[in-house]
């Protein structure tokens, strides 16, 4: 029986938070530090590539340098597997934190949509 406390908690923020449009990648976006966190220590209980992972930070043009350091520091992700930054013009920005968005290519996504099947958050 599934129950609330069986549930992986990076399965549930990867159906609530990531991408599921693309075939062949796992992708989660979002600006808060700990569910970050929490996604990417479940990515890495499928004994991944850590060479695959990919981040990438949405933020203004004075930021970029600084945000890839501190999402690298958030993520163990080095630095140099940041993509190209998201660049906001100042006047779009409405949101005072910067975002980071973390990329697995691999075929894990079929494994995660079973399991997000065989826990009922997928149908």
């Amino acid at each position: 029986m599934v129950t609330p406390k069986n549930v992986p908690t990076g399965l549930v923020i990867w159906v609530c938070e990531g991408t599921k449009r693309n075939h062949r990648q796992v992708e989660m976006v979002n600006d808060n530090e700990l569910l970050v966190k929490v996604f990417i220590e479940y990515l890495r209980s499928f004994a991944i590539d850590e060479r695959r992972l990919r981040a990438r930070v949405q933020c203004s043009a004075e930021d970029v340098m600084a945000e890839q350091i501190r999402w690298s520091k958030i993520t163990g992700i080095p630095v140099t597997q940041f993509t190209k930054p998201i660049v906001k013009a100042h006047k779009t920005i409405v949101r005072k934190s910067n975002s980071v968005i973390v990329r697995y290519s691999e075929s894990l996504k079929q494994q995660l949509i079973s399991e997000g099947k065989r826990f009922g958050l997928l149908q």
